[in-house]
């Protein structure tokens, strides 16, 4: 089974199926989307299609280059997995996926921010959704793909990059996850963030995106490739409610002003218990 749906009305059973997941025997990461109807695909797919050597490379030379003409140089020395990893971070269009390790933090994503409709009926807008990507059943159905045997040593190397990985440019036809961020990037840090790198053809092989190619894997086992996991929009107070427990808001998981934006736009689903005692002496 490639992907299987579970939809839940109640933030508790939420969370303690995400956390049967990411503490069971298999290995999975997590993504939350806070439009429940959005497919899986890397930003360069959807804003340029195609990947080429070429193509990130100039994107990432010309946000070099905006960044030097307001001031900030983000490295003295950085390799191009630095910049890959610092520029998807600040919103440029790359050939990577954003997860996390931690379902909590995916949770913070799918519902941080969301639009206020929600309604009883059902529909899918009335939901957000948090990916649970099974990264076994995915280099098998990848190794599959390209018509190799899969081993545990295969695996090993799927799910750990070196530090060689671009030294001759950005791979065409790879799938990779990227398992760490590296030393500087904070935020990246804080939100147990990894990386999937993906620059297959899927229309080359036939498939429509990276969900579809996932749909069509079917390497057996109690769990499927992808769940997709639906929870209504009226979780949300609970949802926060919870999650500020953790300390996950989003100042603390992106550390700077934007961070804490959203949890003022936030804070108008649940009442939260973050004050400051004479806020307002001078």
């Amino acid at each position: 089974m490639g992907t299987k749906r579970e939809f839940f009305e109640s933030s508790k059973e939420a969370m303690k199926f995400l956390e049967g997941l990411a503490l069971g025997e298999e290995e999975f990461i997590f993504r939350g989307q806070p439009s429940a109807a959005d497919r899986l695909s890397t930003t360069l797919r959807r804003f340029a299609g195609v990947q080429s050597d070429e193509r990130v490379k100039d994107l990432l030379r010309r946000f070099e280059i905006a960044l030097a003409k307001i001031g900030i140089f983000p490295f003295e020395k950085a390799t191009r997995l630095d910049w890959l990893e610092y520029a998807r971070h600040c919103g440029v269009p790359l050939p990577v996926i954003d997860f996390t390790y931690s379902p909590y933090v995916a949770l913070f994503f799918a519902f941080n921010q969301m639009s206020a409709h929600a309604t009883k009926d059902g529909d899918l807008e009335s939901y957000v959704c948090v990916l649970a990507l099974g990264t076994k059943n995915l280099a098998k159905g990848w190794a599959k793909a390209a018509k190799r045997e899969f081993s545990e040593e295969a695996y090993l190397r799927f799910k750990t990059a070196n530090d060689r990985l671009f030294e001759h440019g950005f791979a065409t036809d790879i799938l990779q996850l990227i398992p760490f961020p590296g030393k500087k990037n904070r935020r990246m840090m804080r939100q147990m963030g990894l990386l999937l790198y993906d620059s297959l053809d899927y229309n080359a092989l036939g498939f429509d995106d990276i969900e579809s190619f996932i749909e069509a894997i079917d390497e057996g086992g109690d769990n499927p490739t992808l769940y997709k996991i639906y929870i209504h929009k009226l979780c949300a107070q609970s949802v926060f409610e919870r999650l500020e427990l953790m300390n996950i808001t989003g100042s603390q998981l992106i550390l700077d002003e934007h961070g804490a934006a959203m949890d003022v736009i936030n804070s108008y689903f649940y009442n939260s218990r973050i004050h400051f005692r004479d806020l307002d002496n001078k």
